[in-house]
C-alpha cells in the first residue's frame, strides 16, 4: 500500500543486485481492511510479473481455529471459537469479504481456493507452488528441495533446526495492556509505537514480548463439534475449487 520504494528499503536495504530474495506473510493471502487479497495480487503483478508465488497450506478448519486462538491472545476478540463461527456464518458472507479484519481473518484466509484462483488468473501456472504442511511436517527436506528446485537456487543447504517447531499455539495474554489489541484500543499509544519505533524494531520487540505473554491454554479444536460441522460444509465447495485451479490432490480425509 505505501508503494515500491518504501517497501525495497524497509525490508531488503541491504539486498545485492542479482540476488534472489523473498518475503512472507500470510496477509498476502487474507488482506487486511480496505488491502483485499485481490489488490495485494494485483500490485505483485505489476511490479514482479514474473515473481515466483509459494502457498504453504495449512488444513483449512485447523489453520481457522488456530488464528482464532492467536487473535485471542493478542486481544483481537474475546468470544470462542465456535460462538465466533456461529455469529459470522449467519452474516451475508459476500458483504463480510469487503473488509476483512480480526473478526473474520480467521474463516476467510482459510478459504484458499477463492483466494489462489485469482493468482492463477493473473500469474503463469509455471510460477506458483502449492505446498501443504503435511508435506513440511512428514519431510521437511524434501519440502525445503522443492522450494529450492522451485525458485532455481541450490539444494545444498539445510537448516541446523529444520526438524525444530516454531511458533506453537497456545492461550491467551498474562498481561493485557501488552497485546496489540490493547495498543489499537488506544490510538494515542498505537500512533506512538508506530511512529517512534522502526518497523525492524518493532517487529523483534513485538515477537519477544508475544512469546513470553502467552498464557497456557489446553482448548482443543473439536472435530465432533457443531461448529466443526459448519466449517466442513462451508469448505467443501473452496476445497474443490482449489483442487481444480491447482490440479493437486489435497491430503485432508474430511473432503476426500
Amino acid at each position: 500500500q505505501k508503494g515500491w520504494k518504501w517497501y525495497m528499503k524497509t525490508f531488503f536495504p541491504n539486498a545485492n543486485n542479482g540476488q534472489k530474495i523473498g518475503t512472507m506473510t500470510p496477509q498476502y493471502m487474507s488482506g487486511y481492511k480496505s488491502n483485499s487479497s485481490e489488490q495485494i495480487a494485483d500490485r505483485i503483478k505489476k511490479q514482479l510479473p514474473q515473481v515466483k508465488i509459494i502457498a504453504l497450506l495449512r488444513h483449512p478448519i485447523e489453520r481457522s481455529f488456530s488464528q482464532h486462538k492467536m487473535h485471542k491472545r493478542y486481544g483481537f476478540v474475546t468470544s470462542s471459537f465456535d460462538r465466533s463461527v456461529n455469529s459470522l456464518l449467519k452474516k451475508n458472507l459476500n458483504k463480510e469479504r469487503q473488509r476483512i479484519d480480526h473478526s473474520n481473518m480467521f474463516l476467510f484466509a482459510s478459504e484458499y481456493g477463492r483466494i489462489l484462483s485469482y493468482y492463477y488468473n493473473i500469474f503463469p501456472k509455471k510460477n506458483i507452488l502449492i505446498l501443504y504442511t503435511n508435506d513440511l511436517e512428514n519431510d521437511p527436506r524434501k519440502a525445503l528441495k522443492d522450494v529450492f528446485d522451485f525458485l532455481d537456487v541450490s539444494t545444498d543447504y539445510t537448516p541446523k533446526d529444520i526438524n525444530r517447531h516454531s511458533h506453537v499455539g497456545s492461550g491467551g495474554a498474562r498481561v493485557a495492556f501488552l497485546t496489540p489489541g490493547f495498543l489499537k484500543k488506544h490510538p494515542a499509544l498505537n500512533f506512538l509505537w508506530k511512529g517512534v519505533v522502526p518497523i525492524k524494531l518493532r517487529k523483534r520487540l513485538f515477537m519477544r514480548i508475544t512469546r513470553w505473554n502467552i498464557k497456557n491454554d489446553s482448548s482443543k479444536l473439536d472435530s465432533k463439534g457443531d461448529a466443526y460441522k459448519k466449517l466442513l460444509s462451508h469448505f467443501e465447495k473452496d476445497v474443490r475449487l482449489l483442487e481444480k485451479v491447482s490440479e493437486i490432490k489435497i491430503p485432508w480425509n474430511e473432503w476426500n
